[in-house]
């Protein structure tokens, strides 16, 4: 009796040992499995796959996760300046892998662009200033479908040719034929469309709130010194060194009537301009041929690095591209906090529009002399 008992109470207890076993097994060889590709990619020196691996294999979702649609890609074209860098690329990738159904991993490589590189602060330039665009950490790394996208696809292909894409300006294949031979007119419903879009983008996925905090911090600090109380703020944006993409060059004096009229139409005390430029003698020009009351209403960032000779500042050498980068970028959350903004063709002065979609209807486009938009302030 007793010994049918004890056989009785095998026959139960060991299936659940055995499943108990079967499991341990099989998390174990998950673990290796895991670690083996994890030892591949960073052999290969594919550091970040190696890191965004160990991180999902660490997280105790990877084995539970299930599997994603991802779009990884490692930069913009090579050409790109920062505001394409940080915001129109990104933009447009996010916008293609919604319309794929996919989430973006944001995984830049100096190998497509390094105009920002520094390698003090790692490969993946956008993570310098900005917090990881990566996928959904319930996302399973190991069986997901990831599509990194070639040096085509993003160029020409994505910032060229993606129909749901949005411009900075008339450069892609659709705008080129349709503006041909009428780049000197401003298109009002264009550049509605496409501000629109890329806002939508901007605040869907809160890229102000992935601005480093650190830095978030350095432009309230600013903000709060020389431009908080004033009911009247006009931003003004002189793109000068290099220009491309049928860009006309546009000196400071085309800029100065601007800076008068809106001093004077809305007065002194109520009104500051803060003027944004990458070309040191665009600086010089302006405040040689400003008068003193409207020099005293100027503010702009100092001690930073800006262009000579017409040098763009990502070529200057022996400087901190991360510097450069977080000084650019505090030009572009300053611009869009502006109540108004006077600007040519730029990434830059289109990503402040995309931080603040107010500014569109309260903006001055000097790029074009035909069709430019006449503020109710403004006195030719």
């Amino acid at each position: 009796m007793l010994r049918r008992s004890l056989r009785s109470s095998l026959f139960i207890t060991t299936p659940k040992k055995c499943s108990f076993n079967i499991l341990v097994v099989i998390i174990c060889l998950w673990i290796v499995v895991g670690f083996m590709c994890w030892l591949i990619l960073l052999n290969n020196n594919d550091v970040s796959s190696a890191k965004a691996g160990l991180t999902f294999l660490t997280t105790g979702n990877s084995g539970c996760g299930h599997s994603c649609q991802i779009l990884r890609v490692h930069g913009p074209d090579p050409y790109a300046g920062f505001g394409t860098l940080i915001f129109l690329y990104p933009i447009n990738f996010l916008l293609y892998a919604e319309k794929h159904n996919m989430y973006l991993w944001i995984d830049y490589m100096p190998s497509f662009n390094d105009k920002y590189y520094d390698p003090a602060h790692g490969n993946n330039m956008w993570e310098y200033w900005m917090e990881p665009m990566i996928p959904p950490l319930d996302c399973n790394f190991w069986i997901s479908k990831i599509e990194v996208l070639t040096k085509e696809q993003i160029f020409p292909g994505i910032h060229y040719r993606f129909k749901e894409g949005v411009r900075a300006w008339y450069y892609g294949d659709i705008e080129r034929e349709r503006f041909k031979g009428k780049y000197e007119i401003y298109d009002e419903q264009w550049y509605y469309q496409n501000r629109v879009k890329a806002s939508n983008i901007v605040t869907k996925y809160s890229f102000q709130n992935k601005i480093k905090s650190h830095i978030m911090h350095e432009i309230d600090i600013f903000f709060n010194e020389h431009l908080r109380g004033y009911k009247h703020i006009l931003g003004v944006h002189m793109r000068g060194t290099d220009k491309a993409a049928h860009r006309r060059a546009i000196l400071p004096d085309e800029y100065i009537p601007y800076i008068t009229n809106f001093i004077d139409f809305f007065g002194t005390q109520h009104t500051m301009v803060f003027v944004a430029t990458d070309d040191l003698l665009y600086v010089e020009m302006l405040f040689h041929n400003l008068q003193t009351p409207y020099k005293d209403k100027i503010v702009m960032q100092s001690n930073i690095t800006r262009g000579t000779k017409g040098s763009a500042i990502f070529d200057l050498k022996d400087i901190s591209k991360y510097e450069i980068g977080k000084q650019v970028l505090t030009d572009i959350i300053l611009l869009s906090r502006c109540t108004w903004l006077v600007h040519s063709a730029s990434a830059v002065s289109e990503a402040a529009i995309y931080n603040n979609i107010h500014l569109h209807n309260h903006s001055v486009h000097l790029e074009y002399t035909k069709n430019r938009q006449t503020p109710f302030w403004f006195k030719s």
